[in-house]
């Protein structure tokens, strides 16, 4: 997943590829708020349905423009694969992983 951030517009652009996953194994793909190792609140979805490649650009509110700054923003990519179950991912603004 890669993730670049435009402090100017508040804009977050992702591009996310899935790989080694069976038809309909991916259920949703969301960002959330988090402190630590918490589990947070969904603040944007991103998909809520298989995917192989997601991309797209969504606008960050002023509240989530500093989590992201201050590492308090994740991907959950959410699947039906026992002993995978959700993957989380740390947003850092302008990162690839």
């Amino acid at each position: 997943a890669s993730f670049s951030f435009d402090p100017a517009s508040n804009q977050l652009k992702y591009n996310v590829a899935a790989s080694g996953f069976q038809a309909g194994d991916i259920l949703a793909a969301t960002i959330h708020r988090t402190t630590k190792d918490d589990i947070g609140p969904t603040i944007l979805l991103l998909a809520n349905h298989s995917f192989d490649n997601l991309a797209g650009t969504e606008t960050l509110s002023s509240t989530d423009r500093e989590k992201l700054l201050s590492g308090g923003l994740y991907l959950q990519i959410a699947t039906r694969v026992k002993g995978t179950g959700n993957i989380r991912i740390p947003l850092t603004p302008n990162a690839q992983r």
